[in-house]
Order: structure tokens, then C-alpha cells, then sequence
């Protein structure tokens, strides 16, 4: 449809940092209900990826996006969010 967007990545801090040095875990994919059982750090390192390799395709396509970690953050950073969505919505509007 080649109309921008705003995207906001909203995690919590343990989904992206182990709680733990050392542990072995086991997932359940909510999508799929596939079980993956590995290393918890195996899994935090997969994690990072994903989240890594979204963010490029987000830049890649030109799309404005923000990292926010919990709802902490997002209130801490309200600025930055309305400035990011305001942005955006300008672009769209100067492509019409």
C-alpha cells in the first residue's frame, strides 16, 4: 500500500537478558505448540537475532520504529513515541 508506519517493539527487560547464568529451558511456540528445549542462553542469542534481523528489515523498508522496553519505558519516553508517530504520519502526508 506503500503508506508508512509507526511500529513500537514492546518487550519486557528478561525477554531480551537472561535471568540466570546457566539453564536448560524448554518453549512452547504458541503459534505452532512445537516444544524447543535448549540452553537458555542458545535461546537469548535466537532471540537477539530475530529481534535484530526485524529491526533491519523495519530500516531497510524505511519504516520508523522504536524499541520500548515495558510500559516504564514507553511512560518515560512519550516524547520520543509522539515525535516518531507525528513523523510518520507527516511522511504519509506529504506522499499524497
Amino acid at each position: 500500500m506503500m503508506i508508512p508506519a509507526a511500529v513500537y517493539l514492546i518487550f519486557q527487560r528478561w525477554e531480551i537478558e537472561q535471568p540466570v547464568d546457566n539453564a536448560t529451558v524448554t518453549l512452547i511456540d504458541p503459534e505452532t505448540l512445537t516444544p524447543i528445549t535448549d540452553k537458555l542462553e542458545e535461546i537469548y542469542k535466537a532471540i537477539k537475532a530475530h529481534i535484530s534481523h526485524v529491526q533491519a528489515l523495519l530500516s531497510a523498508a524505511r519504516i520508523n520504529h522504536l524499541p520500548v522496553q515495558g510500559i516504564s519505558d514507553a511512560k518515560a519516553r512519550t516524547i520520543k513515541i509522539a515525535e516518531t508517530y507525528l513523523k510518520t504520519r507527516q511522511m504519509h502526508v506529504a506522499s499524497i
